[in-house]
């Protein structure tokens, strides 16, 4: 019995330091998450303006503009938003334009990330883009221009799959005998 109570008392100081440790660890989370939830709240208001007021119009521009769109959709608890086009015998292609917006881990600056989709991917596809901003209601401005940008590389992209040149149509294509 004597070695059971030795053991106890020699492991009772590292267990308290563990959890000691552990008290520490948990108070200092707990200060940390108290100094970032104003800024999650924050680029949430910001990101949701974003999406509603600077993605969700263009996109809505672009189903106006290119044929087969359907509606624009929210994404990804609304700091995303994406169109989908139907593939046609004139366009053949499925394709869809994502929009989103990441916080940084110290929710100060914000990526957005813009992924441009068509399906089957051959030569030629759009690449995927990201630009930092940084968290701030005032200027859009670089924002904006940074998505009219890629929004017309899409818009291009999409549009050329229509072209008798185009990888995508070589299908339709007939020899005259």
């Amino acid at each position: 019995m004597s070695d059971i109570a030795s053991l106890e008392q020699r492991l009772a100081s590292p267990l308290g330091d563990a959890a000691e440790r552990r008290a520490q660890e948990h108070t200092l989370r707990k200060e940390a998450m108290q100094e970032l939830e104003p800024r999650r709240i924050r680029f949430e208001r910001i990101a949701a303006a974003w999406v509603n007021d600077l993605v969700v119009p263009r996109l809505r521009m672009l189903t106006q503009a290119l044929p087969h769109a359907g509606d624009v959709e929210h994404v990804d608890g609304g700091y995303s938003a994406r169109l989908k086009l139907a593939s046609s015998e004139e366009c053949p292609v499925a394709a869809s334009l994502t929009v989103s917006i990441a916080p940084d881990a110290r929710y100060e600056r914000a990526s957005v990330h813009v992924q441009p989709l068509l399906i089957p991917m051959l030569v030629g596809h759009p690449s995927a883009s990201c630009c930092e901003f940084e968290i701030d209601v005032k200027d859009v401005e670089p924002l904006a221009r940074f998505l009219d940008n890629q929004f017309v590389a899409f818009a291009e992209s999409y549009l050329r799959v229509r072209e008798p040149d185009s990888p995508y149509q070589r299908s339709s294509l007939v020899t005259d005998p």
